[in-house]
Protein backbone atom coordinates (compact mmCIF):
# COMPACT_ATOMS: atom_id res chain seq x y z
CA UNK A 1 0.00 0.00 0.00
CA UNK A 2 1.22 3.72 -0.47
CA UNK A 3 1.32 4.44 2.62
CA UNK A 4 4.07 2.04 3.40
CA UNK A 5 5.91 2.89 0.03
CA UNK A 6 5.69 6.89 1.15
CA UNK A 7 7.21 6.06 4.52
CA UNK A 8 10.29 4.08 2.41
CA UNK A 9 11.10 6.81 -0.08
CA UNK A 10 10.57 9.89 2.37
CA UNK A 11 13.28 8.36 4.30
CA UNK A 12 15.73 7.88 0.86
CA UNK A 13 18.22 10.43 0.86
CA UNK A 14 18.00 13.13 -2.04
CA UNK A 15 14.31 12.60 -1.98
CA UNK A 16 12.87 15.87 -1.48
CA UNK A 17 9.40 15.38 -1.56
CA UNK A 18 6.47 11.97 -1.64
CA UNK A 19 2.65 11.91 -2.11
CA UNK A 20 0.62 9.27 -1.78
CA UNK A 21 -1.76 9.02 -4.04
CA UNK A 22 -3.24 7.04 -7.24
CA UNK A 23 -2.21 6.67 -10.44
CA UNK A 24 -3.08 5.52 -13.97
CA UNK A 25 -1.86 5.12 -17.37
CA UNK A 26 -5.26 6.00 -19.18
CA UNK A 27 -7.05 8.71 -19.47
CA UNK A 28 -9.86 8.03 -17.65
CA UNK A 29 -10.66 10.12 -14.53
CA UNK A 30 -9.58 8.87 -10.44
CA UNK A 31 -12.56 8.67 -8.66
CA UNK A 32 -11.36 9.82 -4.40
CA UNK A 33 -13.11 6.75 -3.26
CA UNK A 34 -12.21 3.34 -3.87
CA UNK A 35 -14.43 2.17 -5.87
CA UNK A 36 -11.98 2.66 -8.82
CA UNK A 37 -9.01 0.87 -7.20
CA UNK A 38 -9.55 -2.64 -8.51
CA UNK A 39 -9.14 -2.19 -12.09
CA UNK A 40 -6.95 -2.80 -14.66
CA UNK A 41 -5.83 1.17 -14.72
CA UNK A 42 -5.90 2.38 -11.26
CA UNK A 43 -2.95 2.06 -9.03
CA UNK A 44 -1.91 2.72 -5.37
CA UNK A 45 1.47 4.92 -5.52
CA UNK A 46 3.57 7.13 -4.24
CA UNK A 47 5.07 10.14 -6.23
CA UNK A 48 8.65 10.86 -5.63
CA UNK A 49 10.56 14.07 -6.51
CA UNK A 50 14.19 13.92 -5.95
CA UNK A 51 17.15 15.89 -6.88
CA UNK A 52 19.03 14.29 -9.23
CA UNK A 53 22.47 15.69 -8.40
CA UNK A 54 22.01 13.74 -4.94
CA UNK A 55 20.12 10.64 -6.05
CA UNK A 56 20.00 8.36 -9.50
CA UNK A 57 17.15 6.79 -10.70
CA UNK A 58 18.52 3.40 -10.09
CA UNK A 59 18.36 4.00 -6.42
CA UNK A 60 14.94 4.56 -6.26
CA UNK A 61 14.58 1.53 -8.42
CA UNK A 62 16.73 -1.04 -6.49
CA UNK A 63 14.90 0.67 -3.04
CA UNK A 64 11.58 0.01 -4.69
CA UNK A 65 12.14 -3.52 -5.94
CA UNK A 66 13.29 -4.18 -2.11
CA UNK A 67 10.40 -3.80 -0.89
CA UNK A 68 7.96 -4.72 -3.77
CA UNK A 69 7.97 -7.89 -4.91
CA UNK A 70 8.32 -7.54 -9.19
CA UNK A 71 7.68 -11.60 -9.78
CA UNK A 72 3.91 -11.41 -7.36
CA UNK A 73 1.11 -10.26 -9.62
CA UNK A 74 -1.48 -8.54 -7.85
CA UNK A 75 0.13 -8.92 -4.54
CA UNK A 76 2.40 -6.97 -1.58
CA UNK A 77 2.53 -8.48 1.68
CA UNK A 78 -1.05 -9.52 2.78
CA UNK A 79 -2.59 -6.66 0.24
CA UNK A 80 -4.27 -8.34 -2.55
CA UNK A 81 -6.02 -6.60 -5.96
CA UNK A 82 -5.11 -5.26 -9.25
CA UNK A 83 -4.13 -1.90 -7.30
CA UNK A 84 -1.36 -3.17 -5.74
CA UNK A 85 0.69 -4.39 -9.16
CA UNK A 86 4.31 -3.91 -8.86
CA UNK A 87 4.11 -0.97 -11.38
CA UNK A 88 6.78 2.06 -12.05
CA UNK A 89 5.25 5.45 -13.69
CA UNK A 90 7.47 7.84 -14.94
CA UNK A 91 6.96 11.36 -16.59
CA UNK A 92 10.27 11.66 -17.63
CA UNK A 93 11.43 10.99 -21.15
CA UNK A 94 15.45 10.66 -20.21
CA UNK A 95 14.06 8.53 -17.00
CA UNK A 96 12.74 5.93 -19.89
CA UNK A 97 15.70 5.15 -20.87
CA UNK A 98 17.14 4.15 -17.29
CA UNK A 99 13.95 2.14 -16.40
CA UNK A 100 14.07 0.43 -19.33
CA UNK A 101 17.45 -0.47 -18.96
CA UNK A 102 17.47 -1.49 -15.48
CA UNK A 103 14.13 -3.71 -15.64
CA UNK A 104 16.16 -5.61 -18.41
CA UNK A 105 18.90 -6.10 -16.60
CA UNK A 106 16.74 -7.17 -13.35
CA UNK A 107 14.48 -9.71 -15.88
CA UNK A 108 17.53 -11.19 -17.25
CA UNK A 109 19.44 -11.69 -13.83
CA UNK A 110 19.23 -15.21 -13.35
CA UNK A 111 19.49 -16.25 -17.24
CA UNK A 112 22.60 -17.59 -18.70
CA UNK A 113 24.50 -14.54 -20.14
CA UNK A 114 23.60 -13.54 -23.91
CA UNK A 115 27.31 -12.78 -24.43
CA UNK A 116 30.27 -12.63 -22.93
CA UNK A 117 33.78 -10.62 -24.16
CA UNK A 118 37.49 -11.74 -22.55
CA UNK A 119 35.88 -13.92 -20.00
CA UNK A 120 33.75 -10.86 -18.61
CA UNK A 121 30.05 -12.20 -18.32
CA UNK A 122 27.33 -9.05 -18.98
CA UNK A 123 24.96 -11.05 -16.53
CA UNK A 124 24.28 -12.67 -13.71
CA UNK A 125 23.78 -16.44 -14.03
CA UNK A 126 22.43 -19.16 -11.79
CA UNK A 127 24.12 -22.70 -11.80
CA UNK A 128 20.42 -24.81 -11.11
CA UNK A 129 18.58 -25.72 -14.09
CA UNK A 130 14.73 -24.94 -13.45
CA UNK A 131 12.18 -22.64 -14.10
CA UNK A 132 12.24 -18.89 -13.60
CA UNK A 133 10.00 -16.99 -11.87
CA UNK A 134 7.90 -14.45 -14.04
CA UNK A 135 8.67 -11.06 -13.87
CA UNK A 136 5.57 -9.32 -12.79
CA UNK A 137 6.82 -5.63 -12.38
CA UNK A 138 5.70 -2.88 -15.36
CA UNK A 139 6.52 0.68 -16.47
CA UNK A 140 4.44 3.32 -17.99
CA UNK A 141 4.27 6.52 -18.77
CA UNK A 142 2.18 8.53 -15.96
CA UNK A 143 -1.27 9.63 -17.33
CA UNK A 144 -2.83 11.07 -14.12
CA UNK A 145 -2.14 11.15 -11.06
CA UNK A 146 -4.98 12.31 -7.84
CA UNK A 147 -3.17 12.79 -4.76
CA UNK A 148 -4.52 11.16 -1.42
CA UNK A 149 -6.33 12.98 1.10
CA UNK A 150 -4.07 14.65 4.21
CA UNK A 151 -5.33 12.23 6.71
CA UNK A 152 -3.87 9.76 4.53
CA UNK A 153 -0.20 11.13 3.45
CA UNK A 154 2.39 10.07 6.26
CA UNK A 155 -0.01 7.49 7.58
CA UNK A 156 2.44 4.86 9.20
CA UNK A 157 3.66 8.06 10.71
CA UNK A 158 0.20 9.47 11.93
CA UNK A 159 -0.78 6.15 12.67
CA UNK A 160 1.16 3.36 13.99
CA UNK A 161 0.17 -0.20 12.83
CA UNK A 162 0.58 -3.33 14.08
CA UNK A 163 3.57 -5.02 12.47
CA UNK A 164 1.18 -7.94 10.87
CA UNK A 165 0.22 -5.17 8.37
CA UNK A 166 3.58 -3.82 7.68
CA UNK A 167 5.47 -6.35 5.58
CA UNK A 168 8.31 -3.92 5.14
CA UNK A 169 11.21 -4.83 7.62
CA UNK A 170 12.31 -0.98 8.29
CA UNK A 171 14.97 -1.75 10.67
CA UNK A 172 16.68 -3.79 8.50
CA UNK A 173 16.33 -1.49 6.21
CA UNK A 174 17.97 1.65 8.17
CA UNK A 175 20.50 -1.22 9.82
CA UNK A 176 22.11 -1.33 6.04
CA UNK A 177 21.95 2.28 5.04
CA UNK A 178 19.58 2.40 2.81
CA UNK A 179 17.15 5.06 4.49
CA UNK A 180 17.58 7.09 6.94
CA UNK A 181 16.66 6.45 10.47
CA UNK A 182 14.03 8.75 12.68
Amino acid sequence: PYYILQEVFSRLDGVTETHAGLASYQAEELLKDNTNLNNNVNVECVKVIYNPKKLDITNILKLYFKVVDPYSLDRQGKYAGLCYRPYVYYTQGEDLVQIEYYFRFMQLKGKEPIASLSDVIVNDTIKKSGEMRKWQAEYKKLVSFKEASETEQFYLRKNPVNEVSVYVDFKALEDEGSIKRL
